[in-house]
Parts: C-alpha cells; sequence; structure tokens
C-alpha cells in the first residue's frame, strides 16, 4: 500500500476547504485499500513482503478452480467451475462460490480455465498465462472429461488437505522428519562399512539386524577376508546373519551390502550396495503373509540356503485347530517321504518305482460263439505284416477294455496246398518291430482239420490299439489259406483299493418341486460303491424325493446304474444310507459323479451333501 501525505498547516490558508478535501480523499483511499486487503477482495494490490514467500503464481488449495467432469444439459450446456483463490506472481485474484460458464459457443476439443484479473474464471479455446486447467469438450454429447491440472503455467501453492496428511499423527513437520530421521539413522547403520577396522584384506563392518520372514537376526560387528586383486562380493545370509563374499557375483537368497576392489594386498575402492527389501519368497523378507497365492518358478524349495552336508527334515503341514495337524514330511534320516494324519506317527509313502496303492488285474472275456476277424483264401505271401485294429479305432469287435487287452485267445486254421517247413503264418505284438520265428507261429499242415492252432498272444501296444500283426508265407502263387477266430480275451483291470468321496452341500441345491442334477468333479471312472449316503444339511425338506445316478451326464433313461425312490428325509435324521455294492462306471470318462435329485416337495428345497466309498478301478 503506498504511502501518504496529508496537508497539516491550515493557518492563513487561503484554500482550506480544497486541503481539507485532499486529506479526506487521501484518508478514503488509504482506508479502503486496507479493508480490501483485509476482506481478501478478489482482487488485491499485493504486499511486498508476500514477494519472499510466493515466488511463483499458482492456486491455493488443489481444487480451486477445478471444473466439473460431467454431461451437461442444455443449451446452453453451463460448466460448473469451483471457487478458488490463485496468485498470479504479481496480484491475488479469487472467486469465493461457483462460477457457471456456457460451452455451447465452443466445439469439440481440448478447453482451458483460465483466472483472468477479478478472479472470476473463463473458458478458452487456447492455454494463456493464468491457465490453471484444462479438459476435453465434446460438443455432440456435452461431455466434459480428462480435467486435468495445467501445470505448464500454474502450481499449487499450498493445500490443507495434504498438509494434514502429511502431519499423519504428529503435530508439526518437524516432529515428524525428526522421527524419520531418527529412524533412518538406525538403519542406516545396519551393516555399514567399519573403515577403522579395514586391516590388509580384512573388510571392516558393523553389525546389523536381518530378518527371514518372522524370525529377526542380529550380527555382531566384525571384519571378513578378502580376495586380493579382484572385485569382492560382500552379502550377508538372512537366516543366519551371517556376513560373508564370493567373487563372482552376489549370491541368490542373500542380500548384498558392498562391492569391495582389491590390489596389492589392500582394499582400494568400496560401493555401497545395500538394499532392505528383496523380492520374492524366502530369505530377505520377501514372503507376504497370508496374501501370497503361489509362485511363477516351476519348483518351490525348502530350506533353500542351506549348504554343506543335509541335517534337517523338512514338513508341509496343515493347520487343523483343535485337531493334530496332517504333515507331508522329507526324513533326512531315512532319505524317504512320510506323511502323518494324526500328527505324531509318520509312515512312509512308497518307493520311487512303485505306485502308491495300485493293483495290475486282469478279468477274461470268452466268447461263447467266436468271432471271425479274418478269411483269406488263395493267399500268395504277404509282403510284410498285416495289422488287426479289434478295438474301437478298428473294427470295435472289442468295446469294453478301456485300459487295454492283456492277450488274445486266437483260433487259427491255416492250410497250403505243398506246405513245408518255410511255410507258415506268424503272429506278433501290434506295432511291435520283432519278427517271431517260432512262437506266436501257425505251421502248414496237409488239411485244414490238422492245423487248426489255438495261440495267446499280446492284445495291445501300449498306446491305446486293441489288436494284433499276422503274415502270411504260402509255397507258391495262391497256395495259402488263413481263418483266425477271436475265442476270447484278457482285459487289463488297474484296483486303486478304497477311497472316499465327500461332496460338501455349497450348491448342491435340489430346488422345491424340481429335478436337479450334478455333475460332480474328482470322483472315478470305474469302481464299486459299497457304501452311499446323502445328508440333507439344509434341513428344511418335507416331502419325499428320488435319488437316482447316472453313467453319463445326459441323464438318459438307459443310463441309470442306481435309483432310491421316495426317500423320506425326516426318517433318519436327514440321513439317507445304503451299504448294498453296486458298480459305477462314468461312460463320459470325465471322473464325475452323475447325481440326480427328484424333489418332490411342492415347497422347500434341499440342500445335501454326498459321501460315498467305493472300490475304485482305473
Amino acid at each position: 500500500m503506498a504511502l501518504i501525505t496529508l496537508v497539516k498547516t491550515f493557518q492563513g490558508s487561503t484554500s482550506y476547504a480544497v486541503d481539507h478535501e485532499g486529506n479526506y480523499t487521501l484518508i478514503e483511499g488509504a482506508v479502503n485499500s486496507l479493508s480490501d486487503s483485509l476482506n481478501n477482495a478478489s482482487v488485491g494490490t499485493r504486499d511486498l513482503r508476500v514477494d519472499q514467500l510466493f515466488d511463483r503464481n499458482g492456486i491455493f488449495g488443489k481444487a480451486s478452480y477445478k471444473p466439473v467432469a460431467a454431461t451437461l444439459t442444455g443449451p446452453p450446456y453451463n460448466l460448473s467451475i469451483a471457487a478458488g483463490a490463485y496468485y498470479s506472481g504479481t496480484e491475488f485474484r479469487s472467486a469465493g462460490t461457483t462460477t457457471l460458464v456456457p460451452l455451447d459457443a465452443f466445439s469439440t476439443s481440448t478447453l482451458y480455465v483460465d483466472v483472468p484479473t477479478g478472479g472470476v474464471p473463463t473458458v478458452n479455446s487456447s492455454a494463456g498465462a493464468d491457465t490453471v486447467w484444462s479438459f476435453s469438450w465434446n460438443d455432440t454429447t456435452h461431455v466434459v472429461s480428462a480435467v486435468t491440472f495445467y501445470s505448464a503455467t500454474a502450481d499449487i501453492l499450498l493445500d490443507g488437505d495434504d498438509y494434514n496428511g502429511m502431519l499423519g499423527s504428529y503435530l508439526s513437520v518437524a516432529d515428524r522428519l525428526a522421527a524419520i530421521e531418527a529412524l533412518a539413522g538406525t538403519i542406516s547403520g545396519y551393516y555399514a562399512e567399519d573403515a577403522g577396522s579395514h586391516s590388509g584384506l580384512n573388510f571392516g563392518y558393523f553389525g546389523g539386524k536381518v530378518h527371514n520372514d518372522n524370525v529377526v537376526t542380529t550380527t555382531a560387528d566384525g571384519t571378513v577376508l578378502l580376495t586380493d586383486a579382484t572385485t569382492n562380493y560382500v552379502e550377508v545370509h538372512p537366516g543366519t546373519g551371517v556376513v560373508s563374499k564370493n567373487t563372482t557375483a552376489f549370491t541368490a537368497g542373500r542380500i548384498p551390502l558392498f562391492t569391495v576392489t582389491t590390489s596389492g594386498g589392500t582394499i582400494s575402492v568400496v560401493t555401497d550396495q545395500r538394499t532392505w527389501a528383496r523380492a520374492g519368497g524366502g530369505g530377505g523378507g520377501g514372503h507376504t503373509q497370508n496374501t501370497d497365492l503361489g509362485t511363477d518358478n516351476t519348483e518351490f524349495k525348502l530350506n533353500r540356503l542351506h549348504t554343506g552336508a543335509p541335517s534337517s527334515n523338512c514338513l508341509f503341514s496343515v493347520e487343523r485347530g483343535s485337531s493334530a495337524d496332517a504333515s507331508l514330511r522329507w526324513n533326512e534320516a531315512t532319505d524317504k517321504w512320510e506323511f502323518t494324519n494324526d500328527g505324531s506317527t509318520f509312515q512312509e509313502i512308497g518307493t520311487g518305482s512303485a505306485d502308491i496303492g495300485t493293483q495290475g488285474l486282469t478279468s477274461y472275456v470268452s466268447k461263447n460263439d467266436p468271432t471271425q476277424l479274418v478269411e483269406r483264401l488263395a493267399i500268395s505271401s504277404d509282403g510284410g505284416y498285416v495289422q488287426e485294429d479289434i478295438g474301437p479305432t478298428g473294427d470295435n469287435i472289442i468295446t469294453d477294455a478301456p485300459q487295454g487287452v492283456e492277450a488274445l485267445v486266437l483260433r487259427v486254421q491255416f492250410w497250403d496246398s505243398s506246405p513245408g517247413a518255410g511255410v507258415n503264418v506268424k503272429f506278433r505284438k501290434y506295432g511291435d518291430a520283432a519278427a517271431p520265428t517260432k512262437s506266436y507261429t501257425v505251421w502248414g499242415g496237409t488239411n485244414e482239420q490238422d492245423d487248426v492252432a489255438t495261440i495267446v498272444i499280446p492284445g495291445d501296444d501300449g498306446a491305446g490299439t486293441i489288436g494284433y500283426e499276422y503274415i502270411v508265407t504260402a509255397s507258391g502263387a495262391g497256395t495259402a489259406n488263413v481263418r483266425i477266430f477271436l475265442c476270447g480275451y484278457f482285459k487289463k483291470v488297474t484296483g486303486t483299493g478304497s477311497r472316499r468321496d465327500t461332496f460338501q452341500s455349497a450348491g448342491n441345491v435340489a430346488t422345491a418341486n424340481t429335478t436337479t442334477s450334478f455333475n460332480l468333479t474328482a470322483f472315478i471312472n470305474r469302481g464299486l460303491v459299497h457304501t452311499l449316503k446323502a445328508t440333507e444339511t439344509g434341513a428344511t425338506m418335507t416331502g419325499l424325493y428320488d435319488l437316482e445316478i447316472y453313467a453319463k451326464d445326459t441323464f438318459a433313461a438307459a443310463d441309470l446304474l442306481y435309483k432310491a425312490a421316495d426317500v423320506d428325509p425326516a426318517a433318519s435324521s436327514r440321513v439317507y444310507t445304503d451299504r448294498l455294492p453296486w458298480f459305477y462306471e462314468d461312460l463320459d470318462a470325465t471322473v464325475e459323479l452323475h447325481i440326480r435329485i427328484v424333489n418332490k416337495d411342492a415347497t422347500n428345497n434341499g440342500t445335501f451333501t454326498f459321501d460315498l466309498i467305493s472300490e475304485q478301478f482305473a
């Protein structure tokens, strides 16, 4: 505010009234200027002291003069601009209320909010010296979007929310900075270089603390002996706190401290490499409890930082609350995997060459009327083995052996007009490279009846094809004949012992007066079920229901395997149990239980848990 000079001497004045009028005008101007500053008027001449504080232009409050992104209505499509305060570098400008600016005269483009002298914001199609915000305007949809602070010509000088957030629980910024400095000073001393303890190739370091998940280990001050004429990588083990070095690179899983170059038996260059967080699970605190969902690696290794001879057992355990934990353990003393279901007694899982709990079985299927597979007359000798696929991929004669066939029982008739030692028909396994000389061979004879032979040969190639190969040698052109009949076969059956499957009630809801089908996963493809239990956990049904199990997920009548009709849910504490053995087979081969509830209760839903105990066949 400019200084004023008043007329003070009036005695003998000839312009008394004029002088008083001039004084009055100067006083009025000074008072108005002071009032203008005190009342935070929109425009005020800056106090010279403000130059020392606000040495740039910008807004007060990070929402000052901010336009509101919205879909506008109109015309005139008024844009709402918030109240604000702004310093131009020479004067203060402010608007105490929201300003509405019509946008109907603007085309689709980026527009700019300016704060001119007077403090009332304006919108322009180009940026100016007093632009504080920009936004996108679409004159077709009338949408205001992409509101962005225009930092090219403005700064945020002060903001109360930001300052309050910076304080946190402290009463002043100084208090908070002091606390940070104290913490930083403590941590910065962890594993710092102790130059006063250097001696020749002995590198001195101060102690510190490291943590491996929730285990904190303290390291004392010490030295580590370096290798001369090379770069040494000094590091700390996060599990033991031991400081060591190597001369190749930092070790995976350990925390880097320094790289130290040595020369002539002394330490020459020390580079600080300390970091206090390491990505990835395991040592160094990379694991985040209760949030890690897995690993991107193909291997998860226990005790991964151990070196030297093994000594510790390793476990995977399941926390079971008041019940004993279940665990899978590698026993270092016996070099074997073990498991426990009761938390105390461990049992060996098995050797690496054995399938756990599996049994190899066969089942013979005889043909009461043997099927003729081949009839060939007047053969002049085959140039190579003839393949006969009699499984589902070929002639589809054998359809009930999903695990394959161990052996085929064939009845062979072979005769030739001039038989001899080299006249025969030989058999081998489907796709086999070996050519049998005498085994699986039928020799030529003088007539058909004398040369009928029954042979047992391998039944499949191990890759899913059921069949065999044969080759005919004749004594001359068109002299040999052969008929082959299938008398029976041994099909493979793999048993895996008893198992119990429980399908919890979540999702197994049978709607009132409705037939509801469930395809429950992770069951078996084939097996003998000897315990079936259906428990109504919702306990709301009062009417009867039917329980049906099918061989396919189409639930066709022809595929019905099991049915219990008119089950009364209230008859036995809402638990239906059947221990009569019956055979289950999933013809879809999807390892699913195809089960259906026919709810005859017109009002109430039923929620079920299904338990089955079965002897499984793979």
